[in-house]
Parts: structure tokens; sequence; C-alpha cells
């Protein structure tokens, strides 16, 4: 996301997350987003949506084909309104910035833990329950196995990096000889 795209996106997932919630649709728009975010990450959607000589209703009828089964509760005018206006290319940070509004009205926050080996249910549920107390928010636990880790775990909450496997400590045993 450049600081350009999310000063473009930003009217756009806020006025979608203030409509979705107050048309109890959080849920809803976020799939809906997801899968307008999806046509608009591809190459061949991508080239026409920017093309500058692409006609308006020609891209409005391009989503709209695409996204068909998504478009009910206004789907269609957020799409002619993004059109109209040029801006479907955006979709992938619109839905980055309205998931971001949900996850903080929702007090989630999503948690990415990479690990050598399968974690054991009762450990991510104990990796949940700290990351709870210290963030005092529900925790998404996203979980992934990594064999390249050597073992130990990777923990990534937003920017926050906790780098407890044996790959880290090696690179960093290996940084501080090179030192």
């Amino acid at each position: 996301m450049s600081a350009e795209t999310i000063t473009i996106a930003r009217p756009y997932a806020k006025a979608i997350f203030q409509y979705a919630l107050e048309k109890g649709l959080l849920e809803e728009w976020s799939a809906v987003l997801h899968n307008m975010a999806v046509v608009a990450r591809d190459p061949n959607a991508v080239a026409f949506l920017t093309h500058p000589l692409a006609p308006k209703k020609q891209r409005i009828e391009l989503f709209s084909a695409i996204c068909v089964q998504s478009l009910s509760f206004h789907g269609e005018d957020f799409i002619k309104t993004l059109a109209e206006n040029r801006r479907l290319f955006i979709l992938p940070d619109i839905l980055r910035l309205y998931n971001q509004y949900k996850a903080e009205w929702e007090k989630t926050l999503d948690v990415d833990v990479y690990s050598a080996m399968e974690i054991p249910s009762e450990y991510q549920q104990k990796i949940t329950n700290a990351l709870k107390n210290k963030y005092k928010r529900n925790i998404v636990l996203n979980y992934t196995s990594d064999p390249a880790l050597i073992g130990g775990a990777v923990i990534k909450v937003g920017d926050t990096v906790i780098d407890g496997s044996i790959k880290g400590r090696i690179e960093r045993m290996a940084q501080a000889v090179v030192s």
C-alpha cells in the first residue's frame, strides 16, 4: 500500500464500513470486497481497468459479470462509483482498510504463527491467551508450518515480529560473529 493509494482508498473504505455497520452486513461486505479485490489483482483485469481508452461501461460490465454472485446490497452501485472515478484498481487497498476498520470495531487481531513443526492445540491456546492478555483483543490465530525454521516459532502481530525460531537465532549469531 503506497501513501497515495491509502489516501485514495480511505474514504471509500470508511464509507463502505459505515454502511455495512449500519446495515449489519460487515461479513457480507468483507466477502464482496474480497471477491472484487481478487479480480482487481488479476494482471489482465488491471491492464483493462487502467487502460485510458477502456470505456466506463465496459469496466462496470467486467466487474459485474465476474462478481455477479457478490453484488447484492448495493455492490453494483459501489462498482459504478469506483468505475466513474477510475478507482477500481484500488480495491485491494480498500479491502485492507475495510478489514482494519472491521477488526478495530470487533476488537480482533489477526496473528500469524509460523513453526517448524505442528503446534499442539494446547500450546496454540496458550499463545492465544498470552496475546489476548497482552493486546486486550480477541485473537485470530493463523497457523502455518514452515520446516525451514528448523525449530521454534515466529509470531507476527501487525508490524511486530517475535522470532523464537532456531533459524532466527542462527542468523542473529552469524550477524554477531561477522560484526
